[in-house]
């Protein structure tokens, strides 16, 4: 009796592969995480089939980050969706985030080995700001609708944003390592970001 090899959508099997990648990267760290260890976790019968959905390993590694923040983003967004106001929407992120790397490190750690060891030209970096501007720009539009509001005072949104965003990525890398308590560091950031927008004045 023979056995048929079911013959994935090109889609899919990007996602297989990136799902493998983010499990070797998690298992072995990104130096060891080769092409052929990704192959034999994913299954593959060799790394061609690697090598036809993705041009090189940089490019594979973009999709493993796009694919674990887009995972963060759904999570977030869904804590943040139930809030009826800016403000209530700003400090659903905030713990939202925390939690999220709280419930998976093993995924936060991997991001964070791309970004600190991945090759990059000349001038880019995966540390830089211009990788997170999409996300300074989203908690600075919310930021002014709460101003807009009355919910909070006035001051500039970007230097708040671009603050807020920074110390929840040194939270999140405590976290992971396992210095710091999630929920403690939470209700921290929230009263202080709180209480430094205006926020607890207008409550």
């Amino acid at each position: 009796m023979t056995s048929t090899r079911v013959r994935l959508s090109p889609k899919v099997r990007r996602a297989q592969i990136v799902r493998s990648a983010i499990a070797v990267i998690a298992e072995v760290g990104y130096d060891a995480a080769t092409f052929a260890r990704i192959a034999q976790h994913a299954g593959l019968g060799s790394t061609g089939l690697i090598s036809h959905h993705f041009d090189d390993r940089n490019e594979l590694m973009q999709e493993v980050i796009a694919a674990v923040s887009q995972r963060a983003d759904d999570f977030v967004e869904q804590r943040m969706s139930v809030e009826t106001g800016p403000s209530a929407a700003l400090d659903a992120y905030i713990t939202a985030t925390i939690d999220f790397h709280a419930r998976y490190p093993q995924l936060s750690a991997v991001v964070s080995a791309i970004r600190h060891k991945m090759p990059v030209p000349d001038g880019y970096s995966l540390l830089g700001v211009d990788v997170h501007e999409p996300e300074i720009l989203r908690l600075q539009q919310l930021m002014r609708r709460a101003q807009m509001l009355g919910e909070m005072a006035e001051f500039d949104t970007k230097i708040v944003a671009m603050s807020l965003h920074h110390t929840l990525e040194a939270a999140t890398s405590e976290i992971r390592a396992g210095r710091a308590d999630p929920d403690a560091w939470a209700a921290a950031l929230v009263s202080l970001f709180a209480s430094g927008t205006g926020q607890e004045t207008r409550r």
